[in-house]
């Protein structure tokens, strides 16, 4: 077998480039109350309203906090298609929720994005693909979609939230706010982001699964956070596209009890050392050993 056909049926995927754009139709809800939950909104728009599921590869239902007070701003949600998003806009004549007046609007999903990444660099969004922007600012010397200081910004306000009066009174925020950044990052514009920016969302990542485990472990009485929110963090993680596979080992290894039922692929030993790829589909485990004592020599 010469270099190029073992090179095509290598038993390994490159992570990220396996991940679609998707474009799901959006609605931003405003005025949101400040402590609501993602399950009041779903009961608000109706549980058949056909939203996005997490199966499909998105939360769904996107409150966005501020990164720098913890602070609820709008949410989005994603329909399956454009007919389901303007019928719920339409039909919904009553507009409160709580003792808030909504305001409800079909918008382009790349309204979503820049509320997902509100400082990201060197980029214009087209729907949910970044494109490098052709003019940049002679300040922005590379293209970032997030910094690390936003990520320990979030994961701050989930570990220490009496600092903030408002992730005070909205102690699930921080975590979902990461939860939307994992399942919306653009992992399919491969060029466009670092082996290390990735790792800084998955340790980001990591740590508020560890976190929000400990608080369930010492017993304490917190609203909205559970173990329903621990596996959904983790769900997230487990099905990310650009996260390695023994990443993903590791996040079910930190959530413990968090993780009952989720089972761990049995060849994640074999897979250590490799930065950017995956294991394909139907890969024997006798080929990928090869690999990996080329890639890691005794």
């Amino acid at each position: 077998m010469d270099a190029e056909t073992a090179v095509k049926h290598a038993p390994f995927v490159d992570l990220g480039r396996t991940a679609l754009a998707q474009n799901w139709s959006c609605v931003k809800i405003g005025n949101i109350p400040y402590n609501v939950t993602s399950e009041e909104l779903l009961d608000f728009l109706g549980r058949n309203s056909n939203i996005v599921p997490e199966a499909a590869g998105s939360i769904g239902i996107h409150v966005i906090m501020d990164r720098s007070t913890g602070k609820t701003m709008d949410a989005y949600v994603e329909f399956m298609n454009a007919r389901d998003a303007w019928k719920c806009v339409s039909r919904r004549r009553s507009r409160v929720l709580g003792n808030r007046h909504l305001s409800l609007d079909v918008v382009d999903p790349s309204e979503l994005m820049k509320d997902i990444f509100p400082r990201a660099k060197g980029i214009v969004w087209d729907g949910v693909i970044p494109n490098p922007a052709l003019n940049k600012p002679e300040y922005v010397s590379k293209t970032e979609i997030i910094s690390r200081e936003e990520l320990v910004l979030i994961v701050n306000h989930a570990r220490t939230p009496h600092r903030s009066p408002f992730s005070r009174k909205c102690l699930q925020r921080p975590f979902q706010s990461l939860m939307s950044i994992v399942s919306k990052f653009p992992w399919f514009a491969v060029n466009l982001y670092t082996i290390q920016q990735r790792d800084y969302i998955y340790q980001a990542l990591y740590s508020a699964i560890d976190i929000l485990k400990r608080q369930i472990k010492r017993g304490r009485t917190m609203p909205n956070l559970d173990i329903e929110l621990l596996k959904a963090l983790l769900r997230v993680g487990i099905r990310c596209a650009g996260f390695t596979d023994a990443q993903k080992h590791e996040l079910v290894k930190i959530a413990e009890f968090g993780a009952e039922g989720i089972r761990v692929d049995a060849d994640i030993g074999i897979l250590s050392g490799f930065e950017a790829l995956g294991k394909a589909i139907g890969a024997e485990r006798k080929v990928l050993e090869v690999f990996s004592l080329v890639y890691n020599p005794l």
